[in-house]
């Protein structure tokens, strides 16, 4: 505990202040400041909750603005997906194939009819 008020004590006071009656003017000066009052405080919390409020509507709207300004820049400037060089080569190797594939189909003809044509043993 910090103090037991249930019997006379013994040790008395002996520091700074020792049979002081009043408060100094000095002392009124020392402790002057802002009020930590609950409703001083609450009342500085409302006062932030409307300011977050405010800013946070600001950025929203800002934020709204740089999106819609991307989306409206994408549409009017649309980059090509495949490059003009990547597209013709691609087109080279889709030709490349075919003549590949049809090489190849000429070949499996040729042997199947020479198959047909040679006589059976």
């Amino acid at each position: 505990w910090y103090a037991d008020l249930d019997q006379k004590t013994t040790v008395a006071y002996s520091g700074t202040h020792q049979n002081q009656t009043q408060i100094t003017g000095e002392d009124v000066m020392r402790i002057q400041g802002e009020i930590a009052s609950p409703a001083s405080l609450a009342k500085r919390i409302s006062e932030l909750e409307v300011m977050l409020k405010v800013w946070s509507g600001v950025l929203g709207t800002v934020l709204i603005g740089i999106l819609i300004s991307q989306i409206k820049s994408c549409n009017e400037n649309p980059k090509p997906i495949i490059e003009e060089k990547s597209s013709i080569t691609l087109k080279q190797n889709l030709d490349k194939s075919d003549a590949v594939l049809q090489e190849a189909d000429i070949r499996s003809r040729n042997t199947l009819d020479h198959k047909e044509k040679s006589p059976v043993q």
